[in-house]
C-alpha cells in the first residue's frame, strides 16, 4: 500500500464518519424539538376532546411530538374523528390511533334479522329500477324501429 492509497481510506473514512455524526445530530436536534412541545400539544388535544362529548372515553398521551389515542369509541367514523382532531395540533408530528370501537351490543339473530330485511329491500328496489329501465329501452328500440320502416315505405299500423 502506498501513502497515497492510505490517505485516500482516511480521508473517506472521516469523511463518512463526519456525515455520520451530522445525521446523528440532526436527528437529535429534531426530537429534541419536538418533545419540547409535548406539553402543549397535550394540553391543546386534551381541551379538544373534552369540548366534544363523543370522545368523553378517550385519552390522549404525547411523547416526542406522537399523540397516542387510547380508549374506546361509539362508531368507527368516531375513531377517525379523533384522529383528525389530534392531527390537527400544532407542532403535532404524528398520530397513533389505539382506540377501539366498542359499539352497542347485539344479539346475532337480530342482527341476521336486520340484515336480512335492508338485503330484501335492496333487491326490490334494484329489481323495480332495472324492470322500470329496461322497459323503457325495450319501448325506444321499438319506436325507433317502427320509425326506419316508415321511411323504407312499410305501412306501419
Amino acid at each position: 500500500m502506498t501513502a497515497t492509497t492510505k490517505r485516500n481510506g482516511f480521508v473517506k473514512m472521516a469523511g463518512a464518519m463526519l456525515a455520520v455524526g451530522l445525521l446523528s445530530a440532526t436527528l437529535v436536534a429534531q426530537a429534541g424539538t419536538a418533545s419540547r412541545y409535548d406539553n402543549q400539544i397535550q394540553s391543546k388535544v386534551t381541551q379538544k376532546l373534552a369540548a366534544k362529548g363523543q370522545f368523553s372515553n378517550v385519552k390522549a398521551s404525547v411523547e416526542d411530538g406522537i399523540v397516542t389515542l387510547t380508549g374506546t369509541v361509539d362508531l368507527y367514523q368516531t375513531k377517525l374523528d379523533a384522529a383528525k382532531l389530534a392531527r390537527k395540533a400544532s407542532n403535532a408530528q404524528g398520530v397513533r390511533n389505539l382506540l377501539a370501537v366498542a359499539g352497542p351490543n347485539v344479539p346475532d339473530a337480530q342482527l341476521e334479522q336486520k340484515l336480512a330485511k335492508k338485503l330484501r329491500y335492496v333487491r326490490v328496489g334494484y329489481d323495480n329500477a332495472f324492470d322500470y329501465c329496461r322497459h323503457r329501452q325495450h319501448a325506444r328500440r321499438e319506436r325507433r324501429h317502427q320509425q326506419r320502416l316508415g321511411r323504407a315505405g312499410f305501412a306501419i299500423r
